[in-house]
């Protein structure tokens, strides 16, 4: 296992709950090419929130190695914590064979987009298009 990646990613993972707080954030060796929105995640207590979009990632890539990651935050708030204990499993259909998740993830994955709009570009077609033809980053993915 190597650690210093390890590390890095975790700090990747904090720059996209700081862009989700409205916090500065920084990706040393990285370069930020979009953000990643997806619904809010309903609550018992408020079933509204699930129309709302929030910002839920990052699309990076590595400087040096145009290596790319994707930094998804991880659970915000006391609401998203009682949410999560009720964990209610659902088949991943996303991926053959990757078995059940808690639903609540896979509702918010289901929705993911890039941009805040309905009408965003999924994150696997964004990654795809911007880490092609060399690592050239059209202006529209630039963070």
């Amino acid at each position: 296992m190597d650690w210093n990646k390890g590390i890095q990613y975790a700090q990747l993972v904090n720059a996209a709950c700081n862009a989700f707080l409205k916090k500065p954030y920084a990706t040393p060796g990285f370069d930020a090419l979009a953000t990643i929105y997806a619904n809010d995640l309903a609550t018992d207590e408020n079933p509204n929130r699930g129309r709302s979009r929030v910002l839920l990632g990052l699309i990076l890539q590595e400087r040096g190695s145009g290596d790319a990651v994707v930094a998804i935050r991880g659970t915000e708030g006391i609401k998203e914590w009682v949410q999560d204990a009720q964990f209610l499993d659902v088949p991943f259909l996303a991926v053959a064979g990757a078995g059940r998740t808690e639903d609540g993830f896979t509702a918010m994955y289901e929705s993911m987009k890039v941009g805040e709009g309905p009408g965003g570009q999924t994150v696997v077609r964004t990654a795809g298009s911007s880490m092609g033809a060399g690592g050239n980053i059209p202006n529209s993915l630039r963070a």
